[in-house]
C-alpha cells in the first residue's frame, strides 16, 4: 500500500478526538490494545454512560481490528516502540488517521487480529 507522508499535513483529525498512545515502552499495537482495555474498563465501571469514552473505545476497537501494525512498525521505527515521540489516532473522512508529532496519514489497513486477540 503507499501512503504518501511527504507533505505530513495530509490528514486532520475529524469530529472524533485524537486517542494519545504511549509508545515509550511499547509499540503502536501494544499501547492501542492497553488504551482499548484501560476505556473499556473505565466505560464499565462508570454509573453514567460517556459519549466521549465509547467513541475513542470504537476508534481503537476498529484499528486494533484493521490496521496493519507490521507495517506502520516496519514503515515508521518509532512506532516499533522505545521512543519519545508524541502519537495519536484519529479518525477522518472514515478512515483512521496516525499521528507521529507533527506527521499524520492514513493509517494502512491489513489483516490484523482483533482487539482480544483471535483472528477474524
Amino acid at each position: 500500500m503507499k501512503i504518501d507522508t511527504e507533505n505530513g499535513n495530509g490528514c486532520k483529525p475529524g469530529k472524533d478526538r485524537r486517542i494519545e498512545l504511549d509508545v515509550s515502552r511499547h509499540c503502536i499495537q501494544t499501547a492501542a490494545r492497553r488504551r482499548y482495555e484501560k476505556i473499556l474498563s473505565d466505560c464499565l465501571r462508570s454509573q453514567v454512560p460517556d459519549d466521549d469514552l465509547e467513541k475513542q473505545l470504537d476508534l481503537l476497537r476498529q484499528a486494533l481490528e484493521t490496521l496493519d501494525f507490521g507495517l506502520l512498525r516496519s514503515r515508521w521505527p518509532e512506532l516499533a516502540g522505545g521512543h519519545r515521540v508524541n502519537v495519536g489516532l484519529s479518525r477522518a473522512e472514515g478512515r483512521i488517521v496516525v499521528h507521529i508529532d507533527t506527521r499524520s496519514f492514513p493509517a494502512p489497513l491489513g489483516n490484523a487480529k482483533t482487539a482480544t486477540g483471535s483472528k477474524r
